[in-house]
Formats: C-alpha cells, structure tokens, sequence
C-alpha cells in the first residue's frame, strides 16, 4: 500500500513538473496577445500627423531550420507642437516573424513613398509624443497564431493540472476505502459503498463547462478587438473567427449536457444485492427523479467490456472490446411512481462464465460491466450509463 502511494506520489510530481513548460508557454503567449490588443486598442486614440522617412530596411534572419523571419525597420522624424521629433517603430508588433506578409507589405509601402519623397502617416501618442509608429493595424493573422499557442499550450498543461489533482482525490478516496473494506472491491466506490450507482455521464459536465468558459472567455474579447477596428477583414481576422466558433459549439455541448444533468442528474440504480454475482440475475431499480414521458419504453442494454491501456504519453491509448451484451426494453406499463420519481425495474441474468470488474483503477484498463439506459422524451433524452459492481464474492 505504501508502495503504490509513493509510485502515485512519485508520478504526480513528475506529471507537475511536465505540465510547467506548457503552461510557462501559455502564459507567455496570453501575455503578448492581451499586451497587443490592448496597445491597439489604445493608439485607435492616437493623433495622425504626416512623417518623412529617413532610412526604411528589410531585414531578415535565418532559422536553423533553413525558415526566414523578416521585420521592416524604419528611421522617420515628425513635427509635434513645433517640435521636431524622431521615431523608429513602424509597428505595433515587436520582433521578427513569417506570419503572413506584413513586414514585406510595410517594406514596399514605405519604401516606395521614401523614394517618391512622399510623407507618410505617423499615429503619435499625445500622452508621449516620442511614441509612435507608422502602423497600427493589428495583425490578426498573428493574433491567431500566438491565441492558438496560448490555448493549446495552455490548455494542456492546465488539463494535466486538473488531472493529477483529480486523480489524487480519488486516489486518496480510494486509499481510504481499500481500508475500511479489504478484500471487497464493490464498496471501494462512495456511491457501491452506499448500495448505489451512480449516472457516470454527469462526472465530465463540469470540465467541459469550465473549459468552454474559458475558451469563450479569451476568445470572444479578442475578437471584438480584432474587428473593432474600421478596415476590411483580413484573412487572419476571418480566419480568428474559428476560434469563436469552437467555443460556441464547446458552450453548446456544455450547455446540453448541463440540461440533461439538472433534468435526469438525480437517476441512480438501486441494486437489491451488492455486489452482482456472476451466475446469478442482477435485480435493481433505475429511479429517475421525474416522470417519464417515453411512449418508446427505456432501452436497457447491460454489457461487459475489456479495456487495455497500451502505450505512455502522447502514445497512450485505450483499447477496449464488448465481452458479452444484452439488451432489453422497459415498457411504460412496467414502470411504477413513487412520489416525483419514476421506477423502471431492472432484471438481467449474469452469465456464470463471465469475468469479474477489474477493481477500480487509476488508468481505467481492465474489465468493467455497465448499465446503459436511453429514453426518448420531450426535451433532452435519458442517456445514462451506470458501471456497475460485478464480483464472485459474498455479498456483505
């Protein structure tokens, strides 16, 4: 026991450790994002006044990669309230890049009006008059670029927060019930312990809420600050639009699921007997807390499924295959009312040649029986799956 809580230790420390880079590089690229619309948004304020340009230069740089990165720099003076000033930044954006063809536009722009001796458009900041530059347009093509690094970095190095802390919650509530009932795997689970199961659809409703909230929560700001700014839209300001548009389908499927938990999130599966004996017929109740409006019936279906976790990392994944199913229909004229609720009685004959639930695992590999219960009604339908505790063991 001891063992395996310093290997669990031993992997939560070093899942922390993996998940800092991607959240250092999340950071880093909200923080230049937030800087750079906010630094737009700002000099939409700032005062035009012609400038002559003294000096404008391509430059450019290789990659070891063989990539080239441009950035168009600019040597220009303007007049302010009598006063000669000079200025430098041609953008608003900072360093060399490829994102697009910015730096090379700017450089011909520019260059061409410097040839021709023709003043170009300086955007002073009245509050520093010795701020300026030749461009303030927001580049959203790189917008897009670095929001994307932001989330998806981000993003995942949040998730392998969320996990490892999660995932030590249980492991402690695990911990806990492995000592309170050796050898009975069927009241390791809270919900067995207290001769339920529980709806496992209804767990995931709140990282998916929260995720979508953020994404929204990022995304939509940003892009009203994209288009705030008069001009036609721009690829890169189209193509940002995406970003919106996952979080509107991410809060849909959010918002879905929430309905479908504050109308069905109270159905639990009563079993007469724990845990459910192979060889011997599983009785129980599927309470719902409503009354059912399904001239279809509720379609049960009980399964056995194996899963096996091959690979680590990015090469992890879950293979699993149904061992033994059974379906069935629960007719309206079967169920019964008590109070609120509706009754749907639950009877399924356990082959005695089948295998055992895996006891509850941290990584969800091997065996593991499920109730799965779907109803059409007005609304958001019934979908629930319940996993259920299927052991050769007395019952308690």
């Amino acid at each position: 026991m001891s063992g395996s809580s310093d290997t669990a230790g031993s992997g939560n420390g070093l899942a922390l450790l993996f998940s800092l880079p991607f959240l250092l590089i999340g950071v880093i690229m909200g923080t230049m994002v937030f800087a750079t619309v906010r630094d737009t948004w700002k000099a939409r304020a700032w005062v035009e006044v012609p400038a002559t340009l003294d000096r404008v230069e391509l430059k450019t740089q290789r990659g070891s990669k063989g990539s080239t990165t441009f950035l168009v720099v600019a040597a220009y003076h303007y007049s302010w309230q009598g006063r000669t000033l000079r200025g430098q930044r041609v953008s608003l954006h900072d360093g060399f890049d490829n994102v697009g063809s910015f730096h090379e536009d700017q450089f011909r722009r520019l260059d061409a009006a410097r040839e021709a001796g023709t003043p170009v458009t300086a955007y002073v900041d009245p509050a520093d008059p010795t701020s300026a530059v030749l461009s303030r347009q927001l580049r959203a093509e790189l917008v897009v670029f670095k929001t994307f690094f932001m989330l998806a970095f981000g993003g995942f190095g949040a998730g392998i927060l969320a996990t490892v802390f999660v995932g030590a919650r249980k492991a402690k509530a695990l911990a806990a019930s492995r000592t309170r009932h050796p050898g009975r795997p069927w009241l390791w689970r809270p919900d067995w312990e207290r001769g339920e199961v529980h709806d496992d659809t209804t767990t995931s409703v709140a990282p998916l809420a929260a995720f979508a909230a953020v994404w929204c929560g990022v995304s939509f700001p940003v892009l009203y600050l994209v288009l705030a700014p008069a001009g036609p839209l721009t690829g890169g300001a189209l193509l940002f639009m995406l970003f919106p548009i996952t979080g509107v389908l991410l809060a849909g499927v959010a918002i879905f699921r929430v309905i479908r938990r504050l109308k069905f999130g109270g159905t639990v599966l009563k079993l007469a007997r724990m845990p459910v004996v192979p060889g011997a017929r599983m009785e129980g109740e599927l309470r719902v807390p409503m009354a059912l409006d399904a001239a279809d019936g509720v379609h049960l279906v009980v399964r056995c499924v194996g899963r096996e976790v091959r690979g680590t990392g990015k090469q992890r994944q879950v293979v699993q295959a149904t061992l033994w199913e059974t379906a069935m229909v629960s007719p309206p004229s079967s169920w019964r009312r008590r109070g609120d609720a509706t009754v749907v009685a639950v009877a399924v004959d356990i082959p005695a040649n089948a295998e055992s639930s895996s006891a509850p695992s941290d990584d969800g590999s091997g065996v593991v029986w499920q109730l799965e219960a779907r109803a059409e009604v007005p609304g958001v339908n019934l979908g629930s799956v319940f996993t259920l505790p299927v052991f050769r063991g007395p019952s308690p």
